[in-house]
């Protein structure tokens, strides 16, 4: 019987919050301004019954990789290292490197409040076939037991009407593994 369990390599929710100043009838100051943002992390790891989705060396926390964003909108990533692993539900135990397929579910990027549409991003595992992105919703042609994936954005992007060009970009791939016992 086939189990599905998702990872989630980044989950957060952003809060914004503004402020804005009444100016007095004839006053041409200008206010101050900021924004505040809150943001809010779940476990990285949703186990199956019988394999979980782990970081490098089984960890249950999976590490966060960095975007190196350029001035034209597009990036490159350092790797982040996905393992599947045998997992006892009932004890909670997480065990040895486990084969599965691997399937790319969703990627979702944020630059700030900005809006990006124009990023063709591309995700790649280099423990298999570098040069080749996945394909979302393809199950990798082999069970494989780790990965080690990378994002790219090679579409520059028309960044003059952004409103916030310092704003800290976010990524989110999600995987899932699947193992047939």
């Amino acid at each position: 019987m086939k189990k599905a369990i998702l990872a989630t390599a980044i989950l957060a929710t952003t809060v914004i919050a503004g402020t804005s100043a009444f100016a007095a009838e004839g006053d041409s100051t200008v206010p101050a301004r900021t924004t505040v943002h809150w943001a809010g992390k779940i476990t990285d790891v949703i186990p199956g019954d019988n394999i979980i989705i782990t970081g490098e060396g089984g960890k249950t926390e999976i590490a966060t990789g960095d975007l190196r964003l350029q001035a034209d909108g597009t990036f490159d990533s350092t790797p982040i290292v996905l393992e599947t692993r045998a997992y006892d539900e009932t004890k909670s135990e997480i065990g040895d490197i486990t084969p599965a397929k691997w399937t790319l579910e969703s990627v979702s990027y944020v630059w700030g409040t900005n809006q990006v549409g124009s990023a063709d991003i591309q995700v790649f595992d280099l423990l298999g076939d570098p040069a080749t992105p996945l394909v979302k919703g393809a199950a990798s042609a082999t069970d494989l037991s780790s990965m080690k994936l990378v994002v790219k954005n090679t579409e520059k992007m028309d960044l003059a009407d952004l409103k916030d060009k310092t704003a800290t970009a976010q990524l989110d791939v999600t995987m899932t593994a699947q193992f047939k016992a």
